[in-house]
């Protein structure tokens, strides 16, 4: 069964735009987290977003994502 993902993210994000349509070609579900709502979500991933978080493993796939690493990661 697939996993829904996180996707840390924030507004006005170039590279998280492009992981979002990755993930929505690869029909891989992910819900979005906005790291600048909580401050130590923006203290973890500031400069690293976007992340894909995998909240049942812990696992985490961030920039440059590959989409067979993120499709792995959804399993």
């Amino acid at each position: 069964m697939a996993r829904t993902l996180w996707l840390f993210s924030r507004n006005d994000c170039p590279l998280c735009e492009e992981a979002e349509a990755l993930a929505t070609a690869l029909g891989i579900s992910y819900e979005y987290r906005d790291i600048s709502t909580d401050v130590d979500l923006l203290e973890k991933y500031r400069n690293r977003i976007p992340v894909f978080f995998d909240p049942e493993s812990g696992n985490e796939h961030g920039a440059p994502i590959d989409p067979k690493v993120l499709t792995d990661l959804a399993r």
